[in-house]
């Protein structure tokens, strides 16, 4: 596991990362593809908050990590658009990462930002990004038409699936913007080198 750098005039310091590992080892089981090579800036500053880390990981679970009605790969396509929307570095990072982890294609991944006019992303996939990319700006952007879209592919289980994951990202958004969380280094390369095209550039304080 690596821990990346922390600036000198960062905001607050994460703690370190290993003794979290150990102090919350029960939290953590079936993540392996998050804290395997790099444990997250952002998991770092909240474990100062045992409890609010303990309830964030375990909100996760439920809202990413369970497969539900719109399938991982979907929710890992809203977390991207809403923290696209909302202009947060470090979230877009990890979400265009881990997507790619867990379901998006290749293909996807390059197409994120031409979803609109690629054949790599169905109706629905491209209804509900821009869906998530409204709802991630502020104000709300949302439209009825939107809505109504939404409708035509998507039944009210899945519409409250879906907006969960958009409430979620949008915690996140806030936590790592406010605190302008380190990147790690692997999060990073990924984003720099699919994302520097339409705009992306490291987080900074």
């Amino acid at each position: 596991m690596t821990t990346s750098p922390v600036p000198d005039d960062f905001l607050v310091p994460p703690v370190d990362g290993t003794t979290v590992l150990e102090e919350n080892a029960e939290l953590f089981v079936g993540m392996d593809h998050i804290v395997g090579a790099y444990f997250p800036n952002s998991f770092r500053i909240m474990a100062r908050d045992p409890e609010l880390l303990a309830a964030c990981i375990r909100l996760g679970g439920v809202v990413m990590r369970r497969p539900g009605r719109i399938g991982i790969p979907m929710k890992w396509l809203i977390g991207h658009m809403v923290s696209a929307a909302a202009g947060c570095r470090y979230c877009t990072a990890h979400t265009i990462e881990h997507g790619s982890q867990v379901g998006l294609t290749p293909e996807q991944v390059d197409d994120m930002w031409s979803y609109e006019r690629s054949p790599h992303f169905s109706a629905a996939q491209r209804c509900v990004m821009r869906f998530a990319f409204s709802a991630g700006q502020v104000p709300n952007a949302t439209t009825p038409e939107q809505a109504d879209e939404l409708r035509q592919h998507f039944d009210d289980d899945e519409i409250v699936e879906i907006i969960s994951v958009i409430a979620y990202w949008g915690f996140w958004n806030r936590w790592n913007d406010t605190f302008a969380t380190p990147l790690e280094a692997e999060p990073a390369a990924f984003a720099a080198e699919h994302l520097t095209a339409i705009g992306w550039t490291p987080p900074a304080r």
